[in-house]
């Protein structure tokens, strides 16, 4: 059986992955405020559909 992490834990790892991402593009989208609206919705959905994933993963294994 392998050991999985607790689910906090991976979450912790996707909002950390998020951040660093959403730090770097403040740099990149520094004068273009509506294209760093754009890409941080998609970003936020991205992080949500992981962790919805995440937690199915977890129901279908406990199941």
């Amino acid at each position: 059986m392998k050991q999985q992490q607790p689910k906090d834990e991976i979450f912790e790892l996707l909002y950390r992955d998020f951040m660093d991402e959403l730090e770097a593009s403040n740099l990149l989208y520094v004068n273009d405020t509506a294209g760093f609206n754009r890409w941080y919705k998609e970003r936020l959905l991205k992080l949500c559909h992981q962790y919805k994933i995440l937690m199915m993963h977890q129901y279908l294994e406990t199941s």
